[in-house]
């Protein structure tokens, strides 16, 4: 990919970004946690959220808002604490988004390496091409 954008809540670790020159752009004080209001729909072929739902960051239903920005066919790639999983039930989440067709899940690696004290799932979402009616019913 040669167009990479980045944004986080922190400034700082934003400027971090900014100093690896790997962004076209990096945006801070940009939360998960609401609409993201400057990013088009189907703005991106894919979105890495990595180090972000945990305890703390961000809601599962942050989830929602990364499919809005990721193009149909398009793959949103997130690492979650095994911890916060588990008290947040994001797994609930993310059956429900699929159940709504807002997702499909392609891939999860459970109990993966992390952090030296503990273990997280990292789950490999597609977002689905958006049918209108008329062709779900054949004409």
């Amino acid at each position: 990919f040669g167009l990479i954008d980045g944004f986080d809540l922190s400034k700082e670790m934003a400027e971090k970004a900014r100093q690896t020159r790997v962004y076209r752009h990096v945006q801070d004080c940009v939360d998960l946690n609401g609409v993201l209001s400057e990013y088009a729909d189907a703005g991106y072929d894919i979105t890495v959220c990595c180090g972000v739902f945990t305890l703390g960051h961000v809601r599962p239903d942050g989830l929602r808002e990364l499919a809005r920005v990721t193009r149909p066919k398009g793959f949103i790639i997130t690492s979650i604490r095994k911890s916060y999983a588990e008290a947040a039930f994001f797994e609930d989440e993310a059956r429900r988004l699929q159940d709504e067709g807002v997702l499909l899940l392609a891939q999860c690696l459970s109990n993966g390496r992390y952090v030296a004290e503990e273990r997280a799932d990292y789950w490999v979402f597609q977002v689905p091409e958006k049918v209108s009616a008329a062709e779900r019913q054949g004409l």
